[in-house]
């Protein structure tokens, strides 16, 4: 675990466990579907691998992968549970359920702009990636001054992992930048009450395998 003054609090990010649709590469967005069973057994050994560490809090978002995740994580840890729907994936809008496959290729078709990259992407009827950043940057702050000095283990989805450690980075969230993320990794970012701080990302492998 990063050592930081002990007026900070200290997010340790986990995406959640799969899904079938995870599985089967289909955007899920707020569409919300249980663990599948390679995820419910992920998410047990997850915990193990956590255990070790001190948590105080686990935090996750309201929607069922997420909050599955976290239950089965913390029959390891042990901690108080809260939901915060500020921690929601980004919604997909008309593209929810829809392979990668072709939303890869209908971006492709699209005129290069603002709705179709960076910061300001945002898929028909969906959400912004700047707007999640906004909701869940708030949701840690706001933890942050409630919970000074305490360390929270953050069970999000993959667009808000992104969004909150792109911003702290500054990634400008474009195909040709160099991978940040490692999948099934613990990430750390940091909360002063007023703001996030960067922490070391792929900070843990959970998988054991290093």
């Amino acid at each position: 675990m990063p050592h930081r003054p002990s007026r900070l609090t200290r997010f340790g990010l986990l995406r959640h466990a799969a899904t079938e649709w995870n599985l089967a590469k289909r955007i899920q967005g707020h569409s919300d579907l249980p663990l599948c069973d390679r995820g419910r057994r992920d998410a047990l050994a997850w915990g193990a691998h956590l255990g070790h560490l001190p948590w105080d809090r686990v935090v996750t978002s309201p929607l069922k992968r997420a909050r599955e995740t976290g239950a089965l994580v913390n029959t390891c840890l042990g901690a108080p549970l809260m939901v915060d729907a500020r921690l929601m994936e980004q919604s997909w809008g008309a593209w929810e359920g829809r392979a990668l496959a072709w939303i890869e290729a209908r971006l492709i078709r699209m005129t290069p702009g603002p709705l179709t990259e960076g910061w300001t992407f945002r898929p028909p009827d969906g959400e912004s990636r700047r707007r999640v950043w906004r909701r869940s940057q708030a949701a840690l702050v706001e933890l942050s001054r409630r919970c000074p000095g305490e360390t929270l283990l953050v069970v999000v989805h993959g667009g808000v992992l992104k969004a909150l450690t792109y911003r702290l980075y500054r990634r400008r969230f474009m195909p040709q930048e160099k991978r940040l993320l490692q999948p099934n990794f613990l990430h750390w970012i940091f909360g002063d009450g007023r703001r996030l701080l960067p922490g070391p990302v792929n900070a843990l492998d959970l998988t054991g395998s290093h």
